[in-house]
């Protein structure tokens, strides 16, 4: 198809919990708490809100007991609905698709039923193949429960409507979610950078620096790099030869380049 974009050196690399403002915030991890502190919806559901478009999230899980722990409780503060099921029959069955409305709509497996998933992706596919006017789907892990899998890169799919590319090899992030759906859908002229660290995707045509936080570092991606740094100053690098950490020698350029990127943020996200 010439509107699937493959997302093949895409990067997932905050825990499950954190992905979540990475991917609808933009922003590394280190502006969670003051960001979150304002309580302040993502500039994207902002001005989905003034368009009067819906931002709905469906949770599939089938662990009833688990459904609500799944999700920060911030998230669930942000969208208008929250919608919540153990199958995916309702939604590949009938009229679903058809019936949603314009916006943002969500949906969130949980990593034990792999099967629903694929069930629901085959379904939605087939239902674009059968659309007059197709709709932009992105498909994507969100997350990581073990430390170990946050250096490596995870390929993503995005479908988008009339689009000349086909597959990137640049890097991909979710904090590049954001910018894409700002500028390429919703048409907004804010500078990325008063909103995000990420670029829009169907932009990107050069290799860059990619950089996340977490509590004890610096996470770091370039061309085929993927590294660490701790607050000791400690370099840790990802073979995804072995599918594990590696020591590697320090290069501080490119954690000097990470930094960089970080700090491009300049906004208050409310504008």
């Amino acid at each position: 198809r010439a509107d699937v974009v493959r997302l093949a050196r895409h990067i997932d690399n905050a825990n499950s919990h954190d992905a979540w403002f990475n991917f609808f915030y933009g922003l590394p991890t280190v502006y969670q708490a003051d960001i979150l502190a304002q309580n302040k919806a993502p500039l994207t559901l902002q001005l989905l809100d003034k368009l009067n478009f819906n931002h709905q999230l469906t949770i599939i899980s089938t662990n009833v007991n688990t459904q609500e722990a799944l999700v920060p409780s911030w998230v669930n503060e942000r969208f208008n609905g929250i919608d919540k099921k153990q199958d995916v029959k309702e939604l590949i069955f009938g009229n679903h698709f058809s019936s949603l409305t314009t916006g943002l709509h969500v949906y969130y497996f949980d990593n034990e039923d792999d099967y629903q998933l694929e069930l629901f992706v085959d379904a939605l596919l087939l239902d674009q193949e059968n659309k007059k006017q197709k709709d932009i789907v992105w498909v994507s892990s969100l997350g990581n429960e073990k430390e170990v899998n946050q250096l490596a890169v995870k390929p993503a799919l995005l479908i988008w409507p009339q689009s000349n590319k086909n597959k990137l090899r640049v890097l991909t992030s979710h904090m590049d979610m954001p910018a894409t759906l700002m500028n390429g859908w919703l048409n907004c002229p804010i500078a990325t950078e008063q909103y995000t660290t990420g670029d829009n995707i169907l932009s990107i045509n050069k290799n860059r620096v990619v950089a996340n936080t977490r509590e004890d570092g610096i996470m770091i991606f370039e061309k085929d790099k993927s590294v660490f740094v701790d607050q000791l100053g400690n370099f840790q690098g990802y073979s995804r030869q072995l599918n594990s950490p590696i020591s590697i020698n320090a290069d501080y350029p490119l954690m000097i380049n990470g930094v960089h990127n970080i700090k491009r943020y300049t906004g208050t996200n409310s504008k």
